[in-house]
C-alpha cells in the first residue's frame, strides 16, 4: 500500500505512496489516493508522520499534528532529511537549545571527544584481539601501543593533541591488518590489469547507454 502504521514507543505513520493525500476527518487521519482510501487511523495514535514521496497534506491535518506535539518529517528516498515541522509544545526544542549552548563549552567538547576517541581505540583493540586468537602464528604487537594510546586519549590536554593520538592509533591498527592479511594487502598485478580493463569496459557501456536515443 505504501502507507502503514508501526506500533512501537513512537507511533509513526509512513507515507511512501506517490500522489497520496493526507487529511483530517473528525479525529482521524485519512490517507487517500484518487478515489481510494488507503488508511484511516485515530490522530491520537500518531506521534510523527514521515513523508518520502510526492503527495499532499491538508493544513488541518498538519495543524492538528503540531497542536498535539507530533512531528511532520519530509524524507527523500536517499535517506536524507531536507526538513521537518516540530511543534512549539515539543520539549525537544529546549533540549536542542541546551545542546547548542554546550557546543560553546570547550571543556565539555574536549571531554566528549576524549571519550569518543578512547572508545574508538578500545573497539579497534577488541577487533584485533579477536582476530589474533584465530591466528596463533601471529604475534599481537599492536595491542600494547594501542592500550597506551587509549590511556593518553583520556588525558589529552587539547583537541589537536587528541587528533595526533587518534592518528597514531589508526596507523598502528591498519599496520596490524597488513600483517594479518598479507594476501589482500599485496594484490596480484595481473588481477589489477583485469580490473582496470573491466572498469574501462563498464565506462564505455554506460556512455553508450546514455547516448542511445
Amino acid at each position: 500500500m505504501g502507507s502503514g502504521l508501526r506500533n512501537c514507543i513512537l507511533c509513526t505513520l509512513y507515507l511512501s505512496e506517490p500522489g497520496a493525500y493526507l487529511k483530517l476527518d473528525g479525529g482521524c487521519l485519512l490517507v487517500h489516493k484518487a478515489e481510494e482510501q488507503l488508511l484511516s487511523v485515530p490522530l491520537e495514535k500518531i506521534d510523527q508522520v514521515i513523508v518520502s514521496d510526492e503527495g499532499t497534506v491538508s493544513f488541518a491535518a498538519l495543524r492538528s499534528l503540531l497542536a498535539r506535539g507530533a512531528g511532520f518529517f519530509i524524507d527523500w528516498r536517499s535517506g536524507e532529511l531536507p526538513g521537518h515541522f516540530v511543534s512549539a509544545l515539543n520539549t525537544r526544542i529546549k533540549l536542542r537549545a541546551l545542546q547548542h549552548q554546550q557546543v560553546r563549552d570547550d571543556y565539555f567538547n574536549l571531554a566528549i571527544a576524549r571519550a569518543l576517541v578512547a572508545g574508538k581505540i578500545s573497539n579497534s583493540r577488541l577487533v584485533l584481539n579477536r582476530y589474533y586468537r584465530t591466528r596463533p602464528d601471529c604475534q599481537n604487537l599492536a595491542d600494547s601501543l594501542m592500550r597506551e594510546a587509549q590511556a593518553k586519549a583520556l588525558t589529552a590536554v587539547d583537541i589537536d593533541t587528541l587528533r595526533g593520538i587518534e592518528g597514531a592509533a589508526a596507523k598502528t591498527y591498519f599496520a596490524a591488518w597488513r600483517d594479518l592479511l598479507p594476501v589482500l594487502s599485496r594484490p596480484d598485478p595481473s588481477l589489477m590489469q583485469v580490473r582496470q580493463a573491466a572498469s574501462h569496459l563498464d565506462t564505455l557501456l554506460n556512455r553508450a547507454c546514455l547516448l542511445k536515443p
